[in-house]
């Protein structure tokens, strides 16, 4: 028995390779894959860009003195020991041991 054959004689009365829905049957795991392609890009993209935007920093990285001057312009540490820090991060001697 033919494929064909056996659509037809399924009960339903309509054939649907001669109804013109036949490519359906071959289009659909292709319709699915993209679907679950675009899933899963989505995903991964939100992923990626969540971890950018957690970090604070658009490229990537930062240097120490770039976190330290947003942490001063947050208001998260005073003045003085904002350059405090910055000294030690240059190396002047200051602060050793206290860190």
């Amino acid at each position: 028995m033919k494929l064909k054959d056996f659509v037809s004689a399924n009960g339903s009365g309509v054939d649907v390779w001669s109804a013109g829905y036949g490519w359906l049957y071959y289009a659909t795991p292709v319709i699915w894959a993209i679907v679950i392609g675009v899933i899963i890009w989505l995903v991964v993209w939100l992923v990626l860009r969540s971890r950018k935007d957690f970090s604070g920093d658009k490229q990537g990285y930062s240097t120490p003195e770039d976190v330290l001057a947003k942490r001063y312009a947050n208001g998260e540490i005073s003045e003085e020991e904002f350059h405090y820090r910055s000294q030690f991060l240059r190396g002047n001697g200051v602060g050793k041991g206290r860190f």
